[in-house]
Formats: C-alpha cells, sequence, structure tokens
C-alpha cells in the first residue's frame, strides 16, 4: 500500500500554478485630475490632465499630499506586504533640483525615495532613500540609509520597491541602461496602524510635474502554508493507513470536482502505477 501510495502522490502532488495566491490589497495608476480631486493636499497646485504642476511653498520638507492606501486594523504587523510605486515625473527647472520624496508611512513612521537631480555635482545620482517621522513638515529627514550611484543622466520614470515589515527598499530607473539601488531602512512599519502614500518636497523653492503615480499594496504567498497536504510531515505514510473508500486527494473548478481513491484494481497512467481513479 506505502508503494502504490508513494506512486500516487509522485503523480498527483499539487504543483505550485504559474500564479501563486498572492493577493491584491490595493491597486491605483493615479492620474493628474485623480490626484487633484481626491488626495489629502498640504501644498499649492495646478496643471492639466497630464501634467500635475506642485508649486512652490513656505517650509523645507514639507508634506504635499497623502492618499491612504490601507486603513488602521486591516493588517496585522506580521502580514508579508509589498508595495510597489511607479512614478512619471519632470525634474524642476530651479537649480539645486531634489524632486519629492515618495514615501510609506504608518504615521508614525515614514520611508522611500527622493527622487534627485542627477546633473547636480554632489554626486548622489538619480535617487537616494529617506526616513523620517511623518506629519506637516518630515521631522528627522535621514537621508543616509543607502549607497547611491554618480550617473548624471536625468530618467523620467522610476520604479519604487518597498517591504513596509522587513524594512527594505529598492528604487530602479533607466539610467545607465538600468541601475538599482536597495536600502536597508532603521526600522519597520506598524502595518496594523494602516499604510498612507505621502509625497514631500524637499525645498520650499522647488516645483515640479507629476504625470502618474501608480501603487500596489500585496500580500505575499506563502507556499509553505499552501501546499501544506496534511499534518504528518511524511505525506505516505498518511495515506498507507486510509480506506479503500477515503479520497487521498481531490481538487476542482466550479464546473467539476475529482477525488483520487484507493481502490483494489491498478492500472497504469502514463506508466506510473496507480490505483483506479473515481470521479465524483
Amino acid at each position: 500500500m506505502a508503494t502504490q501510495a508513494a506512486a500516487i502522490w509522485h503523480f498527483f502532488k499539487p504543483k505550485p500554478p504559474a500564479c501563486t495566491e498572492a493577493r491584491v490589497l490595493y491597486h491605483r495608476l493615479m492620474l493628474p485630475k485623480w490626484l487633484r480631486n481626491n488626495a489629502e493636499w498640504s501644498s499649492p497646485y495646478e496643471g492639466d490632465d497630464l501634467n500635475l504642476v506642485i508649486l512652490p511653498d513656505s517650509a523645507n520638507w514639507e508634506n504635499i499630499f497623502r492618499v491612504p492606501l490601507i486603513p488602521k486594523g486591516h493588517l496585522k504587523d506580521d502580514d508579508d506586504v509589498t508595495v510597489t510605486i511607479k512614478v512619471g515625473a519632470i525634474l524642476a527647472e530651479q537649480k539645486p533640483r531634489y524632486p519629492m520624496s515618495y514615501m510609506i508611512s504608518d504615521e508614525d513612521f515614514a520611508m522611500g525615495f527622493q527622487l534627485l537631480d542627477a546633473n547636480n555635482d554632489d554626486g548622489l545620482g538619480p535617487y537616494r532613500a529617506v526616513e523620517g517621522e511623518p506629519g506637516k513638515t518630515l521631522r528627522n529627514a535621514n537621508v543616509h540609509v543607502a549607497a547611491t550611484t554618480n550617473s548624471k543622466n536625468n530618467p523620467d520614470q522610476f520604479e519604487l520597491t518597498l517591504k513596509p515589515g522587513e524594512a527594505f527598499g529598492s528604487a530602479y530607473s533607466a539610467i545607465d541602461d538600468g541601475h538599482m539601488i536597495v536600502a536597508q531602512f532603521s526600522d519597520n512599519l506598524s502595518l496594523s496602524n494602516g499604510l498612507t502614500f505621502e509625497l514631500y518636497r524637499f525645498q520650499s523653492v522647488e516645483s515640479y510635474t507629476i504625470n502618474f503615480i501608480e501603487i500596489t499594496v500585496y500580500m505575499d504567498s506563502n507556499l509553505l502554508e499552501l501546499w501544506q497536504t496534511s499534518s504528518s510531515s511524511n505525506p505516505i505514510e498518511t495515506f498507507s493507513n486510509l480506506s479503500s473508500s477515503t479520497p487521498l486527494y481531490q481538487f476542482g473548478f466550479p464546473w467539476m470536482h475529482f477525488q483520487l481513491y484507493s481502490s483494489v484494481n491498478s492500472s497504469a497512467i502514463r506508466g506510473r502505477e496507480v490505483k483506479d481513479l473515481k470521479f465524483s
């Protein structure tokens, strides 16, 4: 019975699908009109359907706007969550040019990336990691989180990824045929407090133009939990103790349902010795 069960398990054991059970918690392509109508603004702005122009204001590190993503209490602190942010932006015309910081916060701590002017002589490249305490301004702002690059070309699209529960982030752009930095922030976000997208300026005199911001928040899959088939660490031992009327494995679709039984007559399926199949 154990040998036959082993053959059954080898042939019919669940295989990880091409698309696992990752779950999208939030997704939106934020265009200029949507941002003007839906963001919580702290800064003056103007623009048209293709360009959101953020005007100068009175304070350095000022919060420009906020967009709530995940409400408080919806997540647990140990949930495995990833946030991706894709940004289309035009750098400011004045010098020095330090575009905005795109950040995710839990209302107590914020982490993200500041988009820079790669043509500056400071050798910092197109972006750097930033963290701090969110509010009307970003308090205790820290930009010494990760290494930077010294490229002199300005990209206009950026892809930012954050693991708020693991204090991890990465930023990518097409600069120099593709360049990435990774960052380890000093603290995690408390996911149970909810997640908010926040935009901060660097200097009060700066003006920025945004074409779009696309944000996705999703729960990562856990294959260990997904494909755990029984309480036993050895599925063959479990199968050996089953009666002939006990389903060994079952799976289904909305229009049909299958069950694999241990039965008395053996047959070869694709060259593997297994027991008869019964369909219900």
